[in-house]
């Protein structure tokens, strides 16, 4: 939304009431994340599986026998690339904003636990996003 409607934010025409993600964007601290709103352990389990996908920015995915030395490397370089004014000036005048990705290591950790989301959660989700299968 900030790279194809600014103004929508900007000149609040937009009102947010909840957001999204793990962490408040820093444009619109005030209102709240769902996390927030949440008040039992399962419902967290169950918004942090909701909430994942928007929490992974721009990712690139690798083979899975990729051995773990040269995904280092390569996770290394990405992140290096991006450190690159040119590529940085360029990215920012076509999305409307830095990069700012997910870091490999990150990444894998969120879905390690998106993974061990007990299978009674799933349960609930999948009734949830599927009502009446």
């Amino acid at each position: 939304m900030k790279s194809s409607k600014p103004d929508w934010l900007r000149d609040k025409k937009l009102n947010v009431l909840v957001q999204l993600g793990f962490e408040r964007h820093l444009e619109i601290p005030n209102v709240p994340s769902a996390l927030d709103l949440v008040s039992d352990e399962a419902g967290k389990q169950l918004m942090r599986v909701l909430v994942a996908p928007q929490s992974i920015n721009r990712p690139y995915l690798a083979p899975p026998d990729l051995p773990g030395d040269r995904a280092k490397e390569i996770r290394a370089a990405f992140m290096a690339a991006l450190q690159d004014k040119e590529l940085k000036a360029e990215f920012t005048k076509i999305v409307g904003e830095e990069p700012a990705p997910t870091g490999g290591e990150e990444m894998q950790k969120l879905l390690r636990e998106i993974d061990a989301t007990p299978p009674a959660v799933v349960a609930r989700l999948k009734a949830m996003l599927n009502p009446g299968k």
